[in-house]
């Protein structure tokens, strides 16, 4: 199977992670970090690695290009975010 990473923003947390789709949460209680208890998330995401960038800051950007490097030609990069282009 692959090797899956999902990146989110730190202000722009997929909706289903506790949002109008989250489809309910263990016991209904979504507890102190509900972000990680929707069921819809939590099946959706399954066996997905996680991590959070910034991409406002340069050293955010600068591992998700290593991030790229390492895994071009074995991996398709998808993003629900528009994607400006660097300056650099």
């Amino acid at each position: 199977g692959a090797e899956v990473i999902k990146i989110e923003g730190p202000g722009h947390l997929d909706i289903v992670r506790g949002g109008q789709f989250s489809g309910g949460f263990p016991d209904n209680d979504p507890g102190e970090d509900y972000w990680n208890r929707s069921a819809s998330f939590n099946l959706l995401n399954r066996n997905k690695k996680s991590l959070t960038l910034d991409l406002s800051k340069e050293e955010c950007r600068e591992y998700l290009k290593e991030l790229m490097r390492n895994s071009y030609q074995q991996n398709i990069l998808k993003t629900n975010e528009w994607i400006k282009k660097s300056r650099n």
